[in-house]
């Protein structure tokens, strides 16, 4: 016979007195870890806060139990109230009537009744004084170590089966629990500016976070210590299991046991070059990684989009110096491939040369990507770093000639590596335009049409490219070895040209023949 869902109905009928002490039941899911409700009529599933409404009597009937105050499933005629299930361990909740099946199950945060006969839904009968008492074991995901007291201090330790490394649950509303430890009974307490926390939100199946309720701290196991962290972590670290295990003890008096506060510090290591940013001397410098103090950083949220980079030994902050303002705030992502720029300045920090500096624009490169990569570790502070401008040489894809400057004026030559050769750009938006500056006189490019000068250059720094006044069809080209502007030249070799980085270019130097009629004695 093939069964389908149709209209059910959970029902509590009306409430009857009972004479005597019956042992009340919470009934939790084992996947959820949420518990049975009966609100208004209505069976909502909630986090577990031992209210009466979430307590239910099992009364024995006809091989089964009947629950609260006979709770039953309806479809059409058939009523269904005699539960079969098991007290002492993980079951289904089902009735049989011969014909029909039904099971209840949780969909969403209620529940339901499903004739269906494909229900898998496992549930949890506990008993209340159980549940109260209950003592859970806190394994941190990551490290498989165990939260635990040890003379009135938060440590993390191999589970002995010790007291002191079991905790119960107190509930205080819907939404959070205190912990406390079995064998003390300190609570586990977060303080900041004056404020006492104490009320904490989890699951108590699978691996979940334990979260203070207010504000956004997470607990966590970092450096060998279990602290507090103020962000989701990304390995685990802040993933927990409880476990249930036995005890006798009771506890003390509630006292609090604090957590520590945990300041993550970071590798800042470049993805072109695979060297980390480190602090030496007051000056910022790139090195080979040494698991040093110095080439540590620590990030201080300072708003929103940003933080302040820390160097861990000496607490001074990463800086950009710019006409007399300094800049410290920096956006960047903290755990994947990224980029870090000043918030409120188009710079990039970079590894070129040999050195980090600033660039104004993105790298095509990798230069300017970063990995951050948290380590453990053991006035004025502010760490500068040089300004940097790539500089290139234009070679002109034809002639193998490059643009220099003599006299203030444009000049095609052959490649002599000279500071009258070198060029800056200077971006003026995203889409491709520039000033073009050479780095002997400072000059700039410029086209001058009715006595106006236009300087923002159209080009494309990655391949061959015309050098085009911006909204406009004049170019640079060369022709027959003399500069010159001229315009529609689509088809014109001489308006093609190459940005070669100026480390490129010396990295592949023009070649010194021996004339053929020229000897070499060897003595």
């Amino acid at each position: 016979m093939v069964f389908k869902v149709v209209s059910f109905f959970l029902v509590l009928t009306e409430i009857v007195s009972v004479y005597g002490l019956q042992e009340k039941y919470i009934i939790e899911n084992k996947e959820t870890g949420m518990v049975w409700e009966w609100v208004n009529n209505t069976f909502p599933m909630a986090e577990w806060n031992n209210g009466d409404e979430q307590l239910f009597t099992l009364t024995p009937k006809n091989g089964g139990y009947s629950i609260g105050n006979d709770i039953y499933c309806q479809e059409g005629n058939v009523k269904l109230n005699t539960w079969k299930l098991d007290i002492h361990g993980e079951t289904l909740i089902e009735a049989h009537d011969g014909q029909n099946d039904v099971f209840i199950i949780q969909r969403n945060t209620t529940l339901h009744c499903d004739f269906s006969n494909t229900s898998s839904d496992q549930w949890l009968i506990v008993e209340q004084s159980k549940k109260v008492n209950m003592k859970y074991v806190i394994e941190n995901k990551k490290t498989s170590k165990v939260l635990e007291e040890t003379d009135g201090k938060l440590e993390m330790g191999i589970w002995k089966n010790k007291d002191s490394q079991l905790w119960m649950l107190k509930p205080h509303n819907k939404s959070g629990y205190s912990i406390v430890n079995a064998e003390s009974g300190r609570i586990l307490t977060y303080s900041k500016n004056g404020s006492e926390y104490e009320i904490w939100r989890l699951k108590n199946r699978g691996y979940a976070r334990i979260q203070i309720e207010y504000p956004n701290i997470f607990l966590a196991h970092k450096n060998g210590k279990p602290v507090y962290v103020e962000n989701k972590q990304n390995d685990d670290s802040d993933k927990w299991s409880l476990s249930e295990r036995k005890s006798e003890k009771n506890g003390a008096a509630p006292t609090r046991l604090y957590v520590q506060g945990h300041q993550a510090k970071f590798v800042i290591l470049n993805k072109r070059t695979g060297q980390v940013l480190s602090e030496t001397d007051k000056t910022v410098q790139m090195e080979k990684l040494e698991n040093r103090h110095s080439q540590l950083w620590i990030l201080n949220p300072q708003n929103n989009s940003g933080y302040s980079i820390v160097n861990a030994a000496t607490g001074k902050g990463l800086a950009y110096f710019k006409n007399g303002i300094r800049y410290d705030v920096w956006k960047l992502n903290k755990y994947d491939d990224t980029r870090i720029e000043i918030e409120d300045a188009d710079v990039f920090l970079a590894h070129k040369g040999d050195k980090p500096v600033f660039i104004q624009y993105e790298q095509s490169d990798d230069s300017d990507r970063w990995s951050l990569i948290e380590q453990d570790s053991e006035e004025s502070n502010w760490v500068y770093m040089d300004d940097y401008q790539e500089k290139f040489v234009i070679e002109n894809r034809k002639t193998g000639m490059v643009l220099g400057v003599s006299r203030q004026f444009l000049e095609i030559e052959e490649w002599g590596d000279t500071y009258s050769q070198f060029w800056t750009l200077e971006p003026r938006n995203e889409s491709g335009h520039f000033i073009i500056r050479n780095v002997a006189n400072r000059g700039i490019l410029t086209y001058n049409n009715n006595s106006r000068d236009y300087q923002i250059w159209k080009l494309n720094t990655q391949g061959e490219t015309t050098i085009r006044v911006e909204d406009s069809d004049i170019s640079l080209v060369d022709k027959g070895g003399e500069a010159a502007f001229t315009k529609n030249n689509q088809n014109d070799e001489g308006a093609k040209w190459v940005f070669i980085e100026l480390s490129s270019k010396r990295a592949n130097p023009k070649p010194i023949y021996v004339k053929a009629q020229q000897s070499v004695d060897i003595a």
